[in-house]
């Protein structure tokens, strides 16, 4: 190959190198102008909840804590002192009328008993054989074989006799009763409450050792409540007995005004057939007392915005559009709100006020479907 043939084909692959390049470059200017001519993609809506507008009217509670127990507590208690000899029933247990539930050491008792009855027997006998004596003296006395004097002492010793009986005859039945409380039975079917008292301990008469719960005598909320909520109340208004999401009306029994004009809080009870919500004695349960209810445009709670200038909600149209809309709140709870000032039908936004600071007149967002809020 000569020398002009290796420099006319370098140059040929330095023309072909430069033309790639120059092509590169050119279709590289030209992708880049392209895309600089396609618009940006628009920014995602705002995806928002929203709630449907409800007419209706609120009814506004307060709530306050009351304790359920039993109507009529009943208290096992012996009549007579003694020592604790057993006390059968425990906490928790289930008895039945006339069950016994504890015992009191009875052993003085029984031998005293003993005793009477055996001073008793013979006392009987020396009755029956004084009768004999003064039967016979007064057949003696008849036919002038006896003086008067003999019969009238036999009539007094038989008098006495019988007096001696009679007396302890009571003695003795004195001392079944007494041995009879010494066992303390249960006074109606039940449930042991309280276990006061063990195996061991003197009772005095009358101190507990046992309390029990009767559902035959019923149950009662009892409930502190401020004494200027009185005035709404009086025997026969109605509440409502709340726990969890179960409800219960009731109706007030009795309320006992504050002790005095200064005491801040009176004492309000509600009788019951059952324990509400078969809750235990001692439990909590809430009671809601109706205090104001109102009728307009009923809105969830977090769908107002509350601002130095008032509340306002946040309209939300089909086309997704925002509009601030000033409303007057009427009455509200822990969850709702009945508002004068938007109509019944509309969707609002429901929110955190958070997000209601990114909201502004016009802008249009991504409503979810509307939840209803109606009338409880």
């Amino acid at each position: 190959m000569t020398r002009g043939t290796k420099i006319g084909r370098r140059l040929f692959v330095a023309v072909l190198l430069a033309a790639m390049i120059i092509g590169g470059a050119t279709l590289v200017r030209r992708r880049v102008a392209e895309r600089r001519a396609v618009p940006p993609p628009a920014p995602p809506l705002l995806p928002v909840e929203t709630a449907m507008v409800k007419a209706g009217t609120l009814t506004v509670s307060e709530r306050y804590l009351g304790t359920v127990a039993a109507a009529r507590p009943v208290v096992a208690a012996p009549r007579i002192a003694g020592e604790l000899v057993r006390v059968t029933a425990d906490a928790g247990d289930r008895v039945a009328a006339g069950e016994e539930l504890a015992a009191l050491d009875d052993r003085e008792l029984t031998a005293a008993l003993a005793a009477r009855e055996a001073e008793l027997d013979g006392a009987r006998r020396e009755r029956v054989i004084r009768q004999k004596i003064r039967d016979r003296l007064g057949g003696l006395v008849r036919v002038n074989a006896a003086a008067e004097q003999d019969l009238d002492l036999a009539a007094l010793e038989l008098d006495l006799a019988v007096a001696r009986v009679d007396r302890l005859a009571q003695e003795t039945v004195q001392l079944k009763t007494e041995r009879g409380y010494t066992r303390l039975l249960a006074p109606a079917a039940g449930v042991i409450a309280e276990r006061l008292r063990e195996p061991g301990d003197h009772v005095a008469a009358g101190q507990a050792v046992l309390t029990l719960e009767c559902p035959a005598f019923g149950y009662r909320v009892v409930v502190e409540m401020p004494a200027a909520r009185h005035a709404r109340l009086a025997p026969g208004a109605m509440v409502a007995l709340v726990a969890g999401e179960s409800r219960l009306a009731a109706a007030v029994s009795r309320i006992s005004p504050a002790a005095s004009p200064d005491a801040a809080l009176g004492r309000v009870e509600i009788d019951l057939d059952e324990p509400p919500f078969s809750l235990p004695s001692g439990s909590r349960v809430g009671v809601a007392l109706e205090v104001a209810s109102a009728a307009g445009s009923l809105v969830p709670l977090s769908a107002l915005l509350f601002t130095e200038t008032g509340a306002r909600v946040f309209v939300v149209d089909d086309a997704g559009r925002v509009t601030p809309l000033a409303v007057t709140v009427r009455a509200m709870d822990d969850e709702r709100a009945a508002v004068a000032g938007i109509s019944p039908g509309r969707r609002v936004i429901v929110a955190d006020e958070a997000l209601f600071l990114r909201l502004h007149e016009g802008m249009i967002v991504c409503p979810a479907m509307p939840a209803d809020v109606g009338e409880r």
